[in-house]
């Protein structure tokens, strides 16, 4: 029997229900009032915000305590979003110190004169607040509830040096203040950038999504009802354990029958995708192309690890790994190595509306891994015919004409001329490698070098004659700078079987 109200709205914040933060919350209580101060990243809708109230309210609850002890924790909530647009760094201030007043007045009975306090003065306002709190040893908490809106202003950068300064070299103030900046992808962006102010003052926290069981309890709890297994598995598995899919997928299923709610579920997909399919645009159109390419192959095969996808897109793979991961659309299995797609909603929006243009970027990576491949067959081949006959190529193409004229042409050299097995190798083409593996008389004894294409030696030409296919299709208008004739989905996919074949020969060599 469900509650009469229905606990979820993912369109409200409520620090009340809060599950799979809950130690994260503790420590960080803990931790600013003895002096440390945060960074909190986490993609949109993530649930920082619910984290940052559930802290103002334990902390509120703490301060209690603690001012039995001579400690006097006073927190101080800052929505930055709720600010006016194109604000002053002085209105900040001012908001600020006026915030700060109205508490101490509460707590202590304290007030300040904050009406012509701006950035300059602010320092100063501080030092006055604190040298008027007699009675206690104040510990002052700033929560910075999303800062983009301050980054973007001709003044935030010097906003956040001088909140270094306060938090790190004021030794009048320092001992007395901490402070908690979250955000999304611009402070995503501070924690990386070992040139910004705040970077390495701050302990850094990124929001991950929620394990099955804290799905489970964010299900069963609030509902106050015994889901299933299947049923919370099923949950997990489409929202990828995102609070936000968790909490808007519920609040539909607990609005209908409980005995029906795996058609519910179905339904409330198909109205998120009809109704709030936005939100996953507005985190699509925040990746950069290397990242929607990285998400396109995790897609194509649900998880990869990192060093092939580092293989396959160079350095710029863990800053893609990392954006999408931050935004709560894969897990990263950390023991592992691997990276995982998480939710098959997202997996479905992307497969349905996701688009990936066709970048000269992608296309020189294909091209670059296609010449990787053949480097590797000519190196794999080299060693396979040389321990069977110096000229063994030789005498294999001039039983065609046509091809050793070929290769003759290419190499330079007269019609007399006597190559070795490199020397011919250098002046065979993609699909001439791949053929010269395939020979029924030779690949009894290469394949065991593609072993992870199949166990069974038949499966695994046929399979390798499927990617011998693909490349090569896709090499032609590579090399003929045509890569215009070729869809998004030609060149992911040759980029898979390239690094399924580097995997292969890298590893025997």
């Amino acid at each position: 029997m469900l509650p009469p109200s229905n606990p979820y709205n993912w369109q409200r914040i409520n620090p009340d229900l809060f599950y799979g933060r809950t130690g994260l919350a503790n420590d960080l209580v803990r931790r600013l009032v003895n002096g440390a101060s945060f960074g909190i990243t986490g993609g949109r809708k993530m649930g920082k915000t619910t984290l940052l109230r559930r802290v103002e309210k334990d902390l509120i609850y703490s301060a209690i305590e603690a001012k039995k002890g001579g400690l006097l924790v006073i927190p101080i909530y800052i929505e930055t979003l709720a600010l006016p647009l194109n604000i002053s760094a002085d209105s900040i201030y001012q908001e600020i110190a006026r915030l700060l007043n109205e508490k101490l007045r509460f707590t202590i009975s304290i007030t300040a004169n904050y009406e012509k306090v701006d950035a300059q003065g602010f320092t100063s306002y501080l030092e006055t607040i604190v040298n008027s709190i007699t009675r206690y040893r104040p510990q002052i908490i700033f929560i910075f509830d999303e800062i983009e809106p301050i980054i973007t202003l001709n003044w935030g950068r010097g906003f956040f040096a001088n909140w270094r300064a306060l938090l790190q070299n004021n030794p009048n103030l320092s001992h007395y203040l901490s402070a908690v900046f979250a955000g999304a992808s611009e402070m995503f962006e501070i924690a990386r950038d070992i040139g910004s102010p705040l970077s390495n003052i701050l302990v850094w926290q990124e929001l991950e999504l929620f394990l099955q069981n804290d799905t489970a309890k964010l299900m069963c709890e609030p509902s106050q009802y015994d889901w299933s297994d299947i049923f919370i598995d099923d949950v997990h598995k489409l929202t990828g354990g995102h609070p936000f899919l968790i909490q808007y997928m519920m609040q539909i299923v607990c609005s209908q029958d409980v005995e029906k709610a795996s058609i519910t579920l179905d339904n409330a997909k198909r109205q998120f995708l009809k109704e709030q399919k936005i939100q996953f645009q507005n985190w699509w159109d925040r990746f950069n192309d290397t990242t929607r390419a990285i998400y396109a192959k995790l897609a194509q095969q649900n998880s990869l690890e990192r060093k092939t996808l580092l293989l396959g897109f160079g350095s710029s793979a863990d800053r893609g790994i990392a954006i999408l991961a931050h935004t709560g659309v894969v897990r990263i299995d950390w023991e592992n190595d691997t990276i995982l797609t998480a939710g098959s909603l997202f997996k479905e929006w992307f497969r349905e509306f996701g688009t990936i243009e066709v970048t000269s970027t992608l296309a020189d990576k294909v091209d670059s891994l296609l010449k990787e491949v053949e480097r590797q067959l000519r190196q794999l081949l080299t060693t396979h015919f040389d321990n069977k006959k110096i000229s063994w190529l030789q005498n294999h193409f001039k039983t065609k004409p046509e091809k050793w004229k070929d290769i003759l042409k290419k190499a330079k050299k007269s019609e007399d001329a006597v190559l070795n097995n490199q020397e011919v190798l250098k002046s065979t083409d993609l699909g001439d490698l791949f053929e010269l593996t395939l020979l029924g008389s030779e690949w009894g004894e290469l394949c065991s070098n593609f072993t992870n294409l199949s166990q069974d030696r038949k499966i695994a030409k046929s399979r390798l004659e499927e990617r011998k296919d693909h490349l090569v299709f896709v090499r032609n208008p590579l090399r003929h700078v045509n890569e215009s004739d070729l869809s998004i989905h030609h060149l992911l996919k040759a980029q898979a079987f390239c690094l399924e074949l580097l995997e292969s020969l890298t590893r025997k060599t």
